[in-house]
């Protein structure tokens, strides 16, 4: 997930001459992201899903805490992900939705939200369909998002759990 830095504007010349502002989103590395003809597009046209949390505002439902691209797999990654069927769920999630595969963290498994899931009889292949359904993130469905290990850890990443 790439992390929202600073909401941006940015005045974009259309038909005629005549200029518009749009409203997008500063994310770390400097990317930046706009919400242009009903989808959020960065200034190569690359897609991306925002990743959201209840927001403390009452006067916003959700406030938009980061964004995944979509997708970013390569022809042959993706047809040897189609091998099997989780896999396949896969594909079709990070097509459609965009993210990273759920996957285990080195030495704790996987984060204990996703892990509740698969203790309860889920598996990550109907995982990736109802989020692909749902059109939503591993992130925003667990309320899971990473971040940075904390001084002296062991992790390459953490993960925060957001209550609500």
């Amino acid at each position: 997930m790439l992390k929202v830095i600073e909401p941006i504007s940015s005045r974009v010349l259309i038909s005629r001459g005549s200029e518009v502002d749009i409203g997008g989103y500063k994310l770390e590395h400097g990317l930046e992201v706009f919400y242009i003809g009903g989808k959020w597009v960065d200034p190569s046209d690359n897609e991306y899903t925002p990743v959201s949390i209840p927001s403390t505002d009452s006067t916003a439902k959700k406030r938009i805490i980061g964004f995944v691209r979509r997708d970013t797999l390569n022809d042959e990654d993706k047809e040897l992900l189609r091998r099997d069927p989780e896999g396949a769920a896969y594909v079709e999630y990070e097509r459609r939705v965009g993210g990273e595969r759920i996957g285990l963290s080195v030495p704790t498994g996987y984060p204990s939200r996703v892990q509740a899931y698969l203790d309860e009889g889920g598996s990550l292949e109907g995982l990736y369909r109802e989020l692909t359904e749902l059109g939503v993130t591993w992130y925003e469905y667990f309320s899971t998002y990473p971040v940075e290990p904390s001084e002296g850890g062991e992790l390459d990443l953490e993960y925060a759990e957001v209550y609500w």
